[in-house]
C-alpha cells in the first residue's frame, strides 16, 4: 500500500504540465489591443442625383477582451476617425467638404470554435458619433446606431505580447439631418436618408494580455 500511497501524493502535489493548462485556457483572456487601422463609410443621404457619405480616414483605437465561458468572450472597442469628411458624389464628379470627427464605440460577443484556434468572430453594436452629418451644410452632430459583425487573427506568441488583425463590417442606420441646422443659402434640400448603409473597418494592432492564458 505504501507505494500506492506514495505515488498518489506524488500526483497530486506535481506541477500542472504546460500542455495541460493549454487545453484549459479560456479563447479570451484579459486584455487590451491599442490598433490602427482605416475606416470606409457608406452612403447615407441623397438629394436628386447627389449621393452623401464620408470619406474614409485613418483610425486610432483600443479594444478590450474579457473571459465569458471557455470560448466566449466580451470585447468592447472605442476609436476616433479624425481624418473623414462630407463627401458628395454625382454625374459630374466627386466633391469633399467639411472635416469631419467620427467617434465609435462598440461592443460584441466573440467566440472561437476551438479555444486555442488563432481565428475568432464576433457579433454585436455600438454607436457612430460625428460632428457633421455626411450631407453638406447641415451643422449639427448626429449619432448613429448599427449592429456589426466580423472576425480576427492572434498571431501566437510565447509572452504576454502578440499580433492582431481584426476586420469589422457594420450595418449601420443613418440619422436624419434636422432641416433647422441648414446653414445653405436657398431652400432646405428635402433628403432621402437610407434605412441602412454598410461601413467596414481593418485594424492592425498589438495586444496585451494580463494573464498568462491563451
Amino acid at each position: 500500500m505504501r507505494p500506492l500511497l506514495l505515488l498518489t501524493v506524488l500526483a497530486l502535489s506535481a506541477p500542472v504540465a504546460p500542455a495541460q493548462i493549454a487545453r484549459t485556457a479560456p479563447a479570451f483572456v484579459p486584455a487590451l489591443s491599442p490598433w490602427i487601422g482605416v475606416t470606409s463609410f457608406g452612403n447615407r443621404q441623397s438629394f436628386a442625383s447627389r449621393e452623401a457619405s464620408y470619406r474614409g480616414s485613418l483610425t486610432i483605437g483600443v479594444r478590450g477582451d474579457l473571459p465569458l465561458t471557455r470560448r466566449l468572450g466580451l470585447l468592447g472597442t472605442v476609436s476616433l476617425s479624425p481624418l473623414a469628411k462630407q463627401r458628395t458624389e454625382d454625374p459630374f464628379g466627386t466633391q469633399l467638404h467639411d472635416d469631419v470627427t467620427i467617434v465609435r464605440a462598440d461592443a460584441a460577443l466573440g467566440w472561437r470554435f476551438i479555444p486555442r484556434a488563432p481565428v475568432f468572430f464576433f457579433g454585436g453594436g455600438g454607436i457612430l458619433a460625428a460632428t457633421n452629418p455626411a450631407f453638406p451644410q447641415f451643422d449639427e452632430s448626429v449619432v448613429e446606431p448599427r449592429g456589426l459583425f466580423g472576425l480576427g487573427y492572434d498571431r501566437a506568441s510565447t509572452g504576454r505580447l502578440n499580433f492582431r488583425v481584426v476586420a469589422t463590417g457594420f450595418i449601420t442606420a443613418p440619422a436624419d439631418p434636422d432641416p433647422g441646422s441648414y446653414v445653405g443659402a436657398g431652400e432646405v434640400p428635402v433628403l432621402v436618408t437610407k434605412s441602412t448603409t454598410f461601413d467596414w473597418a481593418l485594424e492592425l494592432g498589438a495586444r496585451y494580455t494580463f494573464s498568462r492564458g491563451r
